[in-house]
């Protein structure tokens, strides 16, 4: 049932939903009972902790991919003459490696139309299921840029790592394909309906590597400049957040945030 399912969803072209039905939970780890603190925060963390931890060798292998992310993004930054191969390398590992600890922001927006849970409004378990992969992203990258040798950048990685966090809980409350996009598209080249598939699909990834990417490249010749537009590309990626998981929540039936 899995397989048929994955399958009519990768005729359409939906990889997430896709990846979705093929990656559902486990049974390993459903023994395994939490005593939740009353402080919500931390108790929206433990959950995330106990998902990460029913699957311990996709959460080792990401842990090791921020790593790496982080190494490379610090060497990049600390060093013109790295040249953009390792900025656009780490950004693309970092991006990947960021979800493998999103289930939860995936989770929030699956449920944004559903009753919520202890009275937590859509924006606040959003936020709260940042937490987690946030604090990870945070810690593995400034870990890798250490390694690297690249402590004086170390702050420009958290805060690269941070804004791709933002892009992946964007990314979560995408929602599924639009038909729309699956529409023949005539041109006199032939039918590019294709192409409006990949850049919604790829949209994230496209983000990532113009944030992270991008002004990695541009922070040795931009300054402070690069700062600035790390700042503003951050504040611009939490309204689209917002936005989507609100806009989510309104289309699935939910009373408001």
């Amino acid at each position: 049932t899995r397989w048929h399912a994955a399958l009519t969803l990768a005729r359409t072209g939906d990889a997430a939903a896709t990846l979705g039905v093929l990656g559902r939970a486990r049974a390993r780890g459903r023994g395994i009972h939490l005593a939740l603190s009353r402080f919500l925060p931390a108790a929206w963390l433990a959950r995330d902790a106990l998902v990460a931890l029913r699957r311990p060798v996709r959460s080792v292998v990401g842990f090791v991919a921020l790593v790496g992310s982080g190494a490379l993004l610090g060497s990049a930054a600390a060093s013109p003459a790295a040249g953009t191969a390792p900025a656009l390398s780490g950004a693309i590992l970092l991006f990947l490696a960021a979800g493998v600890f999103c289930d939860g922001l995936r989770s929030a927006a699956d449920g944004a139309g559903r009753a919520p849970l202890l009275g937590v409004s859509v924006r606040a378990d959003a936020a709260m299921h940042t937490v987690f992969p946030l604090l990870l992203a945070i810690a593995a990258s400034e870990l890798g840029a250490l390694l690297a040798g690249a402590g004086a950048m170390s702050g420009w990685v958290v805060a690269v790592a941070a804004c791709i966090v933002i892009v992946r809980a964007m990314d979560a409350a995408k929602g599924p394909l639009p038909i729309e996009l699956l529409m023949p598209v005539p041109t006199p080249m032939g039918d590019v309906s294709v192409v409006t598939v990949l850049l919604w699909q790829s949209d994230a990834l496209l983000l990532s590597l113009l944030v992270a990417g991008g002004l990695t490249i541009a922070l040795p010749a931009w300054g402070a400049g690069a700062w600035i537009a790390l700042a503003v590309a951050a504040a611009v990626l939490l309204a689209m957040a917002d936005h989507r998981f609100v806009k989510a929540a309104a289309a699935q039936g939910a009373d408001g945030p």
